[in-house]
């Protein structure tokens, strides 16, 4: 994605990856689910490097934008800066579009909804991976309602991706500092969904259940559940739920 030296190379590698994910779009579509999931996985993974190439890109923004700023470049330095600038904004702005417009509005919106349960499970993986990677667009509520909503499939495995998923901003955020993800952004997603999150103490799956804990004590943790109107009902279910023998030892063990 780098393309080469120079903000020209980035410009030029940006296009070149979005033929080639053009490309691989052309797959995610096929009658046969294992072709679909390569597809898929191959979508998702070259949209998570656009998006890393797309943090580096803003990185350097960021970085002639104060060598602007302090004053110390002369007119024609400044002039040379400002046009490296815009080249960046554009290059940046042409990952974000081909990010969204062939991933995540094309390839996601078709496929976490997909028959098979591996496709909407590396559909949820795909979006929990942007989520961390561009958290400015992708940790909002227009985006986590999938891992409410997938957290009730029908299949375990997808019920796993979407609590991993919602697992991920604290993760990188408490456990990696990455300053960059505002644990915030997730209050109203929580509020709606905290239910359905407790509800998964008693899934049938040991890896659902453990999921499920791990994220409750995130939530309990960064205050999510401090709210004076959550009912004792919602609390109550939750220590039911935690101390369960059915529930594994290593749920308990958290408890």
């Amino acid at each position: 994605l780098a393309g080469g030296e120079g903000d020209g190379g980035a410009a030029h590698g940006s296009e070149a990856a979005a033929q080639m994910l053009g490309r691989v779009t052309e797959l995610v579509g096929v009658g046969q689910p294992d072709v679909r999931y390569a597809a898929c996985l191959a979508c998702y993974g070259m949209a998570a490097s656009m998006l890393g190439a797309l943090a580096g890109l803003n990185a350097r923004r960021e970085k002639l934008a104060r060598m602007v700023a302090g004053g110390n470049a002369g007119r024609k330095k400044g002039e040379g800066i400002a046009q490296r600038m815009a080249a960046v904004k554009r290059s940046a702005e042409e990952l974000e579009e081909t990010v969204g417009g062939l991933v995540f509005s094309g390839v996601f919106a078709m496929r976490y909804r997909d028959s098979n349960e591996h496709v909407r499970a590396i559909s949820l993986a795909g979006l929990s991976a942007a989520t961390v990677l561009h958290p400015s667009t992708y940790l909002s509520d227009r985006y986590l309602k999938y891992f409410g909503w997938l957290a009730s499939d029908k299949s375990a495995t997808v019920r796993h991706s979407a609590l991993r998923g919602m697992l991920a901003p604290f993760e990188a955020r408490i456990d990696g500092g990455d300053a960059r993800i505002d644990i915030s952004a997730l209050s109203h997603f929580v509020s709606k969904f905290r239910g359905r999150i407790a509800g998964c103490l008693a899934d049938v799956c040991p890896h659902v259940r453990l999921a499920a804990m791990r994220l409750l004590l995130h939530l309990l943790r960064e205050g999510f559940l401090d709210d004076a109107g959550i009912a004792d009902d919602f609390f109550h279910g939750v220590n039911i739920g935690a101390i369960d023998p059915g529930a594994g030892p290593e749920v308990r063990k958290l408890a």
